[in-house]
């Protein structure tokens, strides 16, 4: 009776040590499938915002990141856009590309939450974090749900800049924005980040 009350004692000790180190194996085992099959489209480590938006937010959004008024900012964001249609949608993508820096799409589609299609990138920016960036991005949308960007340049604690370019694309276009500087200080970092990010 002593035998088969140490066996079962020693059995149920075994399963509680084994239970935890099997459940952190499996963990660590899915997230490292998961950066297999995403390293190519999406960086895990990123973090992402959307936001779905009125025309007029985004119009105050994009006026807000840009330092310009309301009224200019539309006319560059719908500059190009003739449609006879009533209504679109907007959201915004917003995401982390090193240095506390974001690259942020303006967008129009159909539909909203999971079933929203990208038909335009009406602009996009480069955020940074009390720094100043100056450089290049390059945009393509893909498809209604696929864009690959590159975001090439230099960040500084104070810069004087100017900016072309940029506008919106469609599906299986291609748009460039660049921002240059007449005036720099104190360089921060280089900063480069290309990848094909599923929106």
């Amino acid at each position: 009776m002593n035998k088969k009350l140490k066996l079962a004692s020693a059995l149920l000790a075994t399963s509680l040590v084994v239970t935890p180190i099997s459940g952190v194996i499996y963990q660590s085992s899915s997230v490292a499938k998961a950066e297999t099959i995403q390293k190519d489209k999406i960086d895990l480590n990123s973090f992402d915002t959307v936001k779905d938006l009125s025309r007029e937010e985004l119009i105050a959004s994009f006026a807000k990141d840009r330092n310009i008024s309301n009224y200019e900012a539309e006319k560059e964001l719908f500059k190009n856009n003739i449609s006879f249609r009533k209504a679109y949608y907007y959201r915004e993508y917003l995401r982390n590309i090193g240095h506390s820096t974001y690259i942020k799409l303006y967008c129009q589609g159909d539909g909203w939450d999971n079933y929203f299609s990208v038909d335009k990138i009406l602009n996009v920016s480069v955020i940074p974090n009390n720094k100043v960036f100056v450089g290049s991005v390059y945009y393509n949308l893909e498809n209604n749900y696929t864009v690959y960007y590159e975001v090439n340049g230099n960040l500084y604690n104070n810069a004087t800049i100017s900016i072309s370019g940029g506008g919106s694309v469609g599906v299986g276009s291609a748009g460039s924005l660049n921002i240059s500087a007449s005036y720099t200080t104190n360089h921060y970092a280089q900063l480069y980040k290309s990848e094909r990010w599923i929106l």
